[in-house]
């Protein structure tokens, strides 16, 4: 597609796409701000495709996360860390691979040490190109900011974890797995307890799924969601829209959650797409009707469908046959039986959480043991049934904390005292002090 021609509004120049029009794609670093000691925020404007910039200063060294997009935007942003750095080392990080994110890598090339997850770097070689070029797509500025693919590649490249010593200030990067991307990637400040999420988080913006990409999955998301609550962060600066608090990982859990659940109701019940998609987009709209990008929800439907239309009858059906060795049942009664046990919303839960696992036919030791307690404690088994499944999970590495968890969904939602006598057990195995004393 040609540059689309663009207008002029104020002193602002505007791009004509076919979804609109829209400011140019710059960032704007005489906004930044300092939220902490020597930590920057350069915010988004709320522009398209513009995302909210870190920089993050210590006594030797300096952090800019993300660049903006293209080279000349990443020459914007290394402009702004010189100002606060100084003559300070300089690393760059980006969230993930997205243009907007880590395509003004080419500015950094000879100013800083570039580093990444090992799964961003691939993603980057394997899918930077196409990204990039749905971008220029759009014409005007977009096309202007990106004339070319300039790959820069990281100077350094870790797996899941690595901290980062700026002087006087240790930064974590963390990579839990895929989520938006198949690289996603967070900054976290432990000791003020700040996070950079990334587009794994967007305020007032909706989640963006899409089928075709290698990260794909509401299921890993929701587990990655989990493991940011897990920080504890005070402070949120997610990939787009403004700052916030940890209520915005509690929002999109939500969010997730409800969406696939949707898709599996509408799937379980024989229900073709093109029907339920405009009713499921239209419930997820409902209380969210100042969330952006709402045409980003028929995406992440379809990304959701394509995930669960793997045989979603077959998954239910093998979570029961796997429930029913458990409890030594048959098939046919296992959900009865953990219906009164539990409530329809958690043996539901559990069921689809067993077939999925099993289906995909690979499990973790900590999988298995999650499962299989949930499994015994939702159908009523006795303490003694449940000691040895404990066991094994505190020593194959399921953490006291995970257990807990899933007994005190049990607790919640089932009217029946298996989440206490489950609590209670994996309290006694622990020889932890019995919960509430």
């Amino acid at each position: 597609m040609n540059d689309a021609p663009s207008a002029t509004c104020g002193h602002e120049r505007m791009n004509a796409t076919p979804f609109g029009e829209f400011p140019a794609p710059l960032v704007d670093t005489t906004l930044r701000e300092e939220i902490a000691r020597g930590v920057f925020v350069i915010p988004d404007q709320g522009k398209l495709l513009v995302p909210n910039i870190g920089i993050v200063v210590g006594e030797h060294s300096a952090l800019v996360i993300d660049t903006g997009l293209g080279r000349a935007n990443g020459e914007r942003v290394l402009s702004a860390a010189r100002e606060v750095a100084g003559d300070r080392r300089l690393y760059l990080t980006t969230t993930h691979f997205h243009a907007e994110h880590a395509m003004g890598a080419p500015a950094f090339a000879d100013e800083a040490t570039i580093i990444c997850n090992r799964s961003q770097r691939d993603e980057l070689l394997a899918e930077g190109e196409r990204h990039a070029g749905g971008i220029r797509a759009l014409g005007g500025d977009f096309a202007g900011l990106l004339p070319d693919v300039e790959t820069v590649l990281p100077d350094l490249v870790y797996d899941s974890a690595l901290d980062l010593d700026l002087g006087g200030r240790v930064v974590q990067l963390r990579h839990f797995g895929p989520g938006h991307t198949a690289g996603d990637q967070i900054v976290f400040l432990p000791d003020e307890q700040i996070m950079f999420a990334g587009d794994l988080l967007e305020n007032k913006q909706h989640p963006v799924l899409e089928a075709e990409s290698a990260g794909n999955g509401s299921a890993k998301w929701l587990d990655l969601l989990r493991a940011l609550e897990r920080l504890h962060p005070k402070v949120v600066i997610p990939g787009h829209g403004n700052s916030t608090d940890a209520s915005l990982i509690s929002d999109y859990r939500t969010y997730l959650t409800d969406l696939r659940d949707g898709v599996q109701a509408a799937q379980e019940a024989g229900t073709p797409l093109e029907e339920y998609l405009p009713l499921l987009m239209a419930s997820m709209a409902e209380g969210r009707l100042d969330w952006a990008n709402a045409g980003f929800a028929a995406l992440t439907v379809d990304a959701v469908h394509t995930e669960l239309a793997d045989g979603p009858g077959r998954r239910w059906t093998t979570g029961l046959d796997v429930i029913g060795r458990e409890l030594a049942l048959p098939a046919d009664q296992v959900f009865a039986t953990m219906r009164e046990q539990v409530g329809e919303l958690v043996a539901r839960q559990i069921v689809r959480a067993t077939g999925d696992a099993w289906s995909d036919g690979v499990l973790t030791p900590r999988d298995r043991s999650l499962i299989s307690i949930a499994a015994l404690a939702a159908g009523g088994s006795a303490p003694e049934w449940l000691r040895p499944h404990i066991r094994l999970a505190l020593t194959n590495g399921t953490t006291l904390e995970e257990l807990e968890g899933m007994a005190a969904l049990l607790a919640v939602y089932s009217g029946a005292p298996a989440g206490a006598v489950t609590a209670l057990t994996i309290h006694q195995e622990a020889g932890k002090p019995t919960p509430g004393n």
